[in-house]
């Protein structure tokens, strides 16, 4: 079930070097990354990174909510590598998404992550709800939706599942981690040509981006 999550940033920008904080006109000027799942690579220090930029954003606000729940993701992904053991990381990040809650208890991103925390750390009591709550005050953030299919595919709820996925596509449509979860999922309801002809689609995707960005000498991918 583990796959990279996002780190977050600017709701209203999507740019990685504009963080605004919740409730000031002030902009913090850092490198955090848009988001882990997309340009950059996902390794261990690219989110031991995103931890630090974050805390940085902190100490310049301590009111950022935005911030510790780009936090909360980032440790769930560490967990989810197994490089950190799983559940000191897993309580690290449910308490920065509910310091996320504390601070701003509207903020769609920040139900987010604690529902993503809590879909790992297999606390599913009442999920679906904050699935929803997540998705009803932020309907435009394709990784929660491409979250709750996982869990709908968990409790074997494919048709739902499916299409609660591919709002996630429509959302993020760049996002090759969303576009091959969408095919594995087709795959295991036993649709298998819609399956093949979305993984194929995201492996063009991929080859693409593989080659413009070593063209360019860098080493991210979506």
């Amino acid at each position: 079930m583990c796959e990279p999550a996002p780190a977050r940033s600017c709701r209203s920008c999507h740019s990685p070097k504009c963080l605004r904080p919740q409730g000031s006109g002030q902009t913090i000027q850092s490198k955090t990354p848009e988001r882990i799942g997309r340009g950059n690579k996902r390794t261990e220090e690219s989110m031991r990174k995103s931890i630090s930029y974050y805390e940085e954003a902190i100490r310049q606000n301590p009111e950022y909510a935005m911030a510790y729940a780009g936090i909360a993701d980032s440790y769930v992904m560490l967990a989810c590598r197994g490089t950190v053991p799983a559940k000191e990381t897993f309580r690290k990040a449910k308490g920065a998404a509910r310091k996320a809650l504390d601070l701003d208890s509207e903020l769609g991103d920040a139900h987010g992550s604690l529902a993503h925390v809590r879909l790992h750390d297999w606390d599913w009591e009442g999920l679906e709800r904050d699935f929803h709550r997540a998705i009803s005050l932020n309907p435009a953030e394709g990784m929660v939706h491409y979250w709750y299919g996982e869990l709908l595919m968990s409790l074997g709820r494919p048709d739902e599942a499916i299409a609660v996925t591919q709002k996630a596509c429509e959302t993020d449509p760049l996002s090759a981690v969303i576009g091959a979860s969408l095919g594995m999922i087709l795959y295991l309801a036993h649709r298998y040509d819609q399956a093949a002809t979305v993984l194929q689609h995201v492996a063009r995707d991929l080859s693409r981006a593989l080659l413009t960005t070593h063209a360019n000498g860098t080493g991210a991918y979506s």
